[in-house]
């Protein structure tokens, strides 16, 4: 009996290191894509034009001003996708609005689109604009199937921040924001603004 007992705990032992082997593989994994998606920006797409649906497609923001990309062509434009009800959304309020306070030649147009969501409406839109004091025209209601079009994924996690160059080329896509990625924004802005 005992070379039974003995042979039972080993096979034990080597189900229990698989499975924390594989707990941990998974978590280190996570840890990892969850640091690039905070840090990173999807480098696929840069240097594309969006496509026309995208491109051609018209938005109001709250305060009527109507935009598309086509008709901004020329400038460097970035869009915030943002959720209302997000923390993280909020604190790149502050970042975005120094970024027009630096930039006010004229070339930089930014605009928020605020996400359809059952947590959002155009009151709590208005209330987030007065709250945050963004600084720059926001869009409420953005249909997730426009946000999949611009982002070209089927991603809709916010805040996301796409940087269009003034030839229409995306130039850059941040999921996330921190203090780097604020860092990177800000470069990547001044970049394009110096390109004529």
């Amino acid at each position: 009996m005992k070379p039974n007992t003995i042979a039972l705990s080993g096979n034990t032992l080597l189900q229990s290191r698989l499975i924390w082997g594989g707990i941990l593989t998974s978590a280190a994994l996570l840890i990892i894509f969850s640091i690039k998606v905070i840090h990173g920006r999807a480098e696929v797409k840069a240097g594309q034009l969006p496509k026309n649906s995208v491109a051609k497609q018209i938005f109001t923001s709250i305060d009527g001003q109507r935009f598309s990309l086509e008709s901004k062509r020329g400038k460097v434009i970035v869009l915030q996708f943002l959720g209302t009800w997000c923390g993280i959304s909020k604190r790149q309020v502050p970042a975005i609005n120094k970024l027009l306070e630096n930039n006010q030649s004229g070339d930089l147009q930014v605009v928020g689109m605020s996400v359809k969501d059952p947590r959002s409406n155009s009151q709590s839109v208005k209330q987030f604009i007065s709250d945050q004091k963004v600084g720059y025209p926001v869009v409420s209601g953005v249909d997730d199937k426009y946000f999949v079009d611009f982002v070209d994924s089927t991603n809709v996690s916010v805040p996301q921040t796409l940087i269009y160059g003034r030839d229409g080329r995306l130039v850059a896509h941040y999921v996330g924001f921190n203090q780097q990625v604020g860092t990177d924004i800000e470069q990547k802005i001044k970049e394009e603004l110096v390109k004529k």
